[in-house]
């Protein structure tokens, strides 16, 4: 006898929301910004800044320690992320003071051993801007055996914001 229980894509604990990426079949290709952009509350906007409940003050951990590509989500396959937390009333151990919340992606563990990596570009033309002031190229490369994670990452970014109006 087989007993299969699916897990259900949001889960609600009393001091988090968990999106659980890895049961959504969308969630097999893209950045992460993609799977962030699916996660209720959260919004990632056109130049890459994440923000939650429209506040940009937000604190992204990977695997529940501090993000070192600072708040650059865009370098992390969708593929290896297995869960998003969203905790909007974080405990004193964050420090949370003047946060909008945190942000825990969580990694698959022992899928990815050896060598994976990725690339992206990403190109925008519009009314205002053209493709040489709207463009972008993103490499990443890991290498995981066993407790051992190297990892590097390599981004260019041209992100051209005009913006009209007047101020009284």
């Amino acid at each position: 006898v087989n007993v299969i229980e699916d897990r259900p894509v949001f889960e609600f604990e009393t001091d988090k929301m968990i999106y659980n990426a890895k049961d959504d079949i969308i969630s097999g290709s893209g950045t992460a910004e993609d799977v962030l952009n699916k996660v209720p509350m959260v919004t990632v906007g056109s130049d890459g800044e994440v923000s939650l409940r429209g506040n940009p003050n937000v604190k992204i951990l990977l695997n529940g320690r501090p993000n070192r590509t600072g708040g650059d989500v865009d370098i992390i396959p969708a593929s290896l992320i297995e869960k998003i937390e969203v905790i909007t009333s974080p405990s004193a151990k964050y420090d949370p003071e003047g946060m909008a919340g945190i942000i825990n992606i969580v990694i698959k563990k022992g899928t990815f051993d050896g060598f994976n990596g990725s690339i992206k570009s990403n190109v925008k033309h519009n009314e205002f801007n053209s493709i040489k002031d709207m463009n972008g190229f993103t490499f990443y490369l890991n290498y995981q055996q066993n407790k051992t994670n190297l990892y590097s990452s390599y981004s260019i970014n041209n992100r051209m914001r005009t913006r009209n109006g007047y101020r009284r």
